[in-house]
C-alpha cells in the first residue's frame, strides 16, 4: 500500500476536486490524501504540510504548488525524497513558466495524449521524463484512472 499525496489547486481550477475524487475512488487500495493548496496556510506552511505527510509517491495537477519555491528559486518539490507524477490537462504551452523549472529524476510529467512529445522536448529540455495520458480533460472514467496508475508504476519503477 502506498502513501499517495495528490495536490490540487480549487483556485486556479475548478475542475480539481472532481479529478481528484476520481482519482482517490480509482487508487482505493492505497491512502490517497488530497491535499488542495487553496487552503489558510502560507506558501511555506504549505510545503512543510506536504513534506511532513512523508509521501510515497505525490500527484500534482496542473503543476499545482509549483510556485512553492526555496531560496535558491528552485521548486520545492526537488527536495522531497519520493516520486512524483504531474499530471497536466491543458495544453503544455499554458505551463510554460513551471516547465522552465529544473526538475528531478524522481518526476514524471504526463502531458495529454494529442500533444507532441518531441515538440515537448524542444521547448522544454529540462523535463526528464515526459509521458503521455489519455484521461481525456480529467473526465476519464475509474477504470481509464487504473490503468494510467498502473504505466506510472511502470514507467517509474515502482513497486507496490
Amino acid at each position: 500500500m502506498l502513501k499517495i499525496v495528490v495536490i490540487i489547486n480549487t483556485l486556479d481550477h475548478k475542475n480539481h476536486q472532481d479529478i481528484a475524487a476520481r482519482l482517490k475512488r480509482a487508487l482505493s487500495d492505497h491512502e490517497v490524501i488530497i491535499f488542495d493548496l487553496n487552503c489558510c496556510m502560507q506558501e511555506h506552511e504549505r510545503y512543510y504540510t506536504i513534506r511532513d505527510m512523508r509521501a510515497d509517491l505525490i500527484i500534482t495537477l496542473d503543476m499545482a504548488g509549483f510556485e512553492m519555491k526555496n531560496i535558491m528559486g528552485v521548486i520545492s518539490y526537488d527536495s522531497l525524497k519520493c516520486r512524483m507524477a504531474h499530471l497536466l490537462f491543458d495544453k503544455a504551452y499554458k505551463y510554460s513558466e513551471k516547465l522552465e523549472c529544473l526538475q528531478n529524476l524522481s518526476m514524471f510529467t504526463y502531458i495529454r495524449q494529442e500533444e507532441d512529445a518531441d515538440e515537448f522536448g524542444k521547448n522544454w529540455p529540462t523535463v526528464p521524463n515526459v509521458m503521455k495520458h489519455c484521461l481525456s480533460g480529467g473526465s476519464a472514467d475509474q477504470e481509464a484512472y487504473v490503468r494510467w496508475f498502473e504505466g506510472f508504476l511502470t514507467d517509474a519503477h515502482i513497486a507496490v
